[in-house]
Protein backbone atom coordinates (compact mmCIF):
# COMPACT_ATOMS: atom_id res chain seq x y z
CA UNK A 1 0.00 0.00 0.00
CA UNK A 2 1.56 3.37 -1.04
CA UNK A 3 1.77 6.39 1.07
CA UNK A 4 -1.30 8.29 0.34
CA UNK A 5 -3.31 4.98 0.71
CA UNK A 6 -2.10 4.66 4.32
CA UNK A 7 -3.10 7.86 4.86
CA UNK A 8 -6.52 7.53 3.73
CA UNK A 9 -7.04 4.55 5.73
CA UNK A 10 -5.93 5.49 9.17
CA UNK A 11 -7.81 9.02 8.41
CA UNK A 12 -11.01 6.33 8.07
CA UNK A 13 -10.25 4.49 11.28
CA UNK A 14 -10.14 7.72 13.08
CA UNK A 15 -13.53 8.28 11.37
CA UNK A 16 -15.01 5.35 11.88
CA UNK A 17 -13.75 5.70 15.87
CA UNK A 18 -14.79 8.78 16.33
CA UNK A 19 -18.38 7.38 14.97
CA UNK A 20 -17.83 4.23 17.68
CA UNK A 21 -17.29 7.07 20.52
CA UNK A 22 -20.61 9.02 18.90
CA UNK A 23 -22.47 5.86 19.16
CA UNK A 24 -23.55 5.54 15.32
CA UNK A 25 -22.57 1.98 15.14
CA UNK A 26 -24.33 1.98 11.46
CA UNK A 27 -21.67 4.74 10.11
CA UNK A 28 -18.84 3.15 11.79
CA UNK A 29 -19.67 -0.31 11.10
CA UNK A 30 -19.69 1.14 7.05
CA UNK A 31 -16.44 2.52 7.83
CA UNK A 32 -15.01 -0.49 9.40
CA UNK A 33 -15.99 -2.68 6.67
CA UNK A 34 -14.28 -0.62 3.78
CA UNK A 35 -11.20 -0.86 5.80
CA UNK A 36 -11.13 -4.34 6.00
CA UNK A 37 -12.03 -4.91 2.42
CA UNK A 38 -9.46 -2.45 1.58
CA UNK A 39 -6.46 -3.46 3.66
CA UNK A 40 -7.29 -6.35 5.86
CA UNK A 41 -3.88 -6.37 7.39
CA UNK A 42 -4.35 -2.70 8.70
CA UNK A 43 -2.84 -2.52 11.98
CA UNK A 44 -2.63 -6.25 12.26
CA UNK A 45 -6.70 -6.75 11.75
CA UNK A 46 -7.59 -4.19 14.16
CA UNK A 47 -10.49 -3.23 12.49
CA UNK A 48 -11.86 -6.64 12.28
CA UNK A 49 -12.41 -6.28 16.28
CA UNK A 50 -13.59 -2.45 15.53
CA UNK A 51 -16.21 -3.82 13.10
CA UNK A 52 -17.24 -6.70 15.33
CA UNK A 53 -18.05 -3.95 18.05
CA UNK A 54 -19.96 -2.40 15.87
CA UNK A 55 -22.13 -5.56 14.30
CA UNK A 56 -22.88 -6.80 17.79
CA UNK A 57 -24.39 -3.61 18.77
CA UNK A 58 -26.20 -3.82 15.87
CA UNK A 59 -27.12 -7.01 16.62
CA UNK A 60 -25.93 -8.72 14.23
CA UNK A 61 -24.59 -10.96 15.77
CA UNK A 62 -23.41 -13.89 13.70
CA UNK A 63 -21.27 -11.18 11.59
CA UNK A 64 -20.01 -10.01 14.46
CA UNK A 65 -18.72 -13.22 15.80
CA UNK A 66 -16.54 -13.98 12.48
CA UNK A 67 -15.36 -10.34 12.89
CA UNK A 68 -13.95 -11.58 16.23
CA UNK A 69 -12.20 -14.50 15.24
CA UNK A 70 -10.94 -12.96 12.13
CA UNK A 71 -9.29 -10.45 14.45
CA UNK A 72 -7.87 -13.35 16.31
CA UNK A 73 -6.41 -14.74 13.65
CA UNK A 74 -4.14 -11.81 13.25
CA UNK A 75 -3.12 -11.60 17.47
CA UNK A 76 -4.55 -14.41 18.83
CA UNK A 77 -2.64 -13.91 22.29
CA UNK A 78 -4.45 -9.71 22.34
CA UNK A 79 -6.17 -9.80 25.74
CA UNK A 80 -8.49 -7.12 24.61
CA UNK A 81 -9.58 -8.95 21.51
CA UNK A 82 -9.90 -11.78 23.07
CA UNK A 83 -11.81 -10.21 26.08
CA UNK A 84 -14.63 -8.88 23.74
CA UNK A 85 -14.90 -12.29 21.83
CA UNK A 86 -15.36 -14.18 25.85
CA UNK A 87 -17.82 -11.55 26.50
CA UNK A 88 -19.85 -11.60 23.26
CA UNK A 89 -19.87 -15.38 24.04
CA UNK A 90 -21.12 -15.07 27.33
CA UNK A 91 -23.77 -12.45 26.52
CA UNK A 92 -24.80 -14.13 23.53
CA UNK A 93 -25.44 -17.58 24.96
CA UNK A 94 -22.02 -19.50 24.32
CA UNK A 95 -20.91 -20.43 28.09
CA UNK A 96 -19.01 -22.98 27.45
CA UNK A 97 -17.24 -21.28 24.88
CA UNK A 98 -16.92 -17.81 27.23
CA UNK A 99 -15.60 -20.61 29.30
CA UNK A 100 -13.12 -22.32 27.40
CA UNK A 101 -11.96 -18.32 26.02
CA UNK A 102 -11.76 -17.20 29.49
CA UNK A 103 -9.69 -20.06 30.75
CA UNK A 104 -7.25 -18.71 27.70
CA UNK A 105 -7.38 -15.43 29.21
CA UNK A 106 -6.45 -16.25 32.57
CA UNK A 107 -3.39 -17.97 30.75
CA UNK A 108 -2.02 -14.90 29.22
CA UNK A 109 -2.93 -13.11 31.92
CA UNK A 110 -0.60 -15.05 33.94
CA UNK A 111 1.76 -15.09 31.84
CA UNK A 112 2.16 -11.14 31.61
CA UNK A 113 1.81 -11.11 35.45
CA UNK A 114 -1.45 -9.11 35.17
CA UNK A 115 -2.89 -9.58 38.76
CA UNK A 116 -6.19 -7.49 38.19
CA UNK A 117 -7.46 -9.13 34.33
CA UNK A 118 -6.16 -12.92 36.35
CA UNK A 119 -8.69 -12.00 39.19
CA UNK A 120 -11.00 -10.92 36.58
CA UNK A 121 -10.87 -14.03 34.33
CA UNK A 122 -11.09 -15.90 37.47
CA UNK A 123 -14.19 -14.41 38.43
CA UNK A 124 -15.45 -15.01 34.99
CA UNK A 125 -14.61 -18.64 35.01
CA UNK A 126 -16.00 -19.20 38.06
CA UNK A 127 -19.56 -17.79 37.38
CA UNK A 128 -19.57 -19.42 34.02
CA UNK A 129 -18.93 -23.01 35.52
CA UNK A 130 -21.43 -22.00 37.91
CA UNK A 131 -23.58 -21.19 34.81
CA UNK A 132 -23.11 -24.44 32.98
CA UNK A 133 -23.69 -26.75 35.70
CA UNK A 134 -19.76 -27.05 36.77
CA UNK A 135 -19.07 -27.60 40.32
CA UNK A 136 -16.33 -26.14 42.38
CA UNK A 137 -14.16 -29.25 41.51
CA UNK A 138 -14.24 -29.31 37.75
CA UNK A 139 -13.87 -25.68 37.69
CA UNK A 140 -11.00 -25.85 39.85
CA UNK A 141 -9.46 -28.92 37.94
CA UNK A 142 -10.14 -26.84 34.42
CA UNK A 143 -8.10 -24.28 35.78
CA UNK A 144 -5.26 -26.26 37.40
CA UNK A 145 -5.18 -28.32 33.72
CA UNK A 146 -5.46 -25.58 30.94
CA UNK A 147 -2.68 -25.87 29.03
CA UNK A 148 -4.02 -23.64 26.37
CA UNK A 149 -6.17 -23.45 23.48
CA UNK A 150 -4.87 -23.57 19.79
CA UNK A 151 -4.26 -19.92 18.36
CA UNK A 152 -7.40 -20.89 16.05
CA UNK A 153 -10.69 -20.55 18.12
CA UNK A 154 -13.38 -21.90 15.40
Amino acid sequence: MDHTAQDRIKELEQEGLQRLRDGDHKAAAEIFSTIVERAPDYEHGACFYDLAVCLEELGQFAQAEVHFKRALEYLPDDTVRLGGYASYLYLYGKPEEAFRVHLRLLHLFQRQKNATGEQRALLAIRTLGSNTGLSEEEVTRAIESYRGLPKHLG
